[in-house]
């Protein structure tokens, strides 16, 4: 169902002693054939813009 090719920031974590900030993700590709329907899984417990072409596709600034 889900991609093997999945882009994660790393194995470490924050703790009350130690701070790892939380990453930011831009993935960039391009599809050489027409498409008529896609699907864009995200996954986590985050909040997200994502955009296609250059055009917003999330419902809201706080969307999850």
């Amino acid at each position: 169902m889900f991609s093997d090719k999945f882009i994660k920031a790393s194995d470490g974590y924050s703790t009350y002693t130690h701070f790892v900030p939380a990453p930011y993700f831009r993935k960039s590709f391009e599809i050489k054939k027409s498409v008529k329907k896609f699907d864009l899984t995200i996954t986590g417990l985050v909040f997200y813009d994502a955009y296609i072409n250059g055009n917003k596709i999330t419902k809201g600034i706080l969307a999850p």
